[in-house]
């Protein structure tokens, strides 16, 4: 039987508690037997990146440029790199984190028309955003 692979979609790799948690469950998923891929666009200029603790982890994230933490019209710029590398890796879940990201991938998901389909080959899509987090603890 071939090996799960989890595809995850962050906007940028900033200093904070979403990269951490997409970089070090990266190398925890790959430490149990799972093949997968981390997915990045570029932190803004004033921001500081974890390039480093990726490195550190031995994760090496796939830079799609254009894919930011704002909806904006760059992300349809993005939209063919990000098709073609889901495309290659043939993930089986997508793991996205942040508002650009579910965004982005649910235009994957649908066809020319809007209509739902798995353009990608993905069978299962989680999101993962700040203000989820925040209903569930309460906060």
């Amino acid at each position: 039987m071939s090996r799960v692979r989890v595809a995850r979609i962050i906007g940028r790799l900033n200093i904070g508690g979403p990269a951490i948690q997409a970089i070090t469950l990266t190398k925890l998923l790959e430490e149990r037997g799972y093949d997968t891929l981390l997915i990045r666009g570029n932190e803004a200029s004033h921001e500081g990146s974890l390039d480093d603790l990726a490195a550190q982890y031995g994760v090496q994230p796939k830079l799609i440029a254009g894919l930011r933490r704002e909806l904006h019209p760059a992300d349809l710029l993005a939209l063919p790199e990000l098709v073609r590398t889901l495309r290659a890796f043939r993930p089986h879940i997508v793991h996205t984190h942040l508002a650009t990201s579910p965004s982005t991938t649910n235009i994957v998901r649908r066809d020319k028309l809007g209509r739902r389909r798995d353009v990608t080959g993905v069978r299962y899509l989680w999101t993962t955003r700040r203000r989820a987090h925040a209903r569930r603890s309460g906060r």
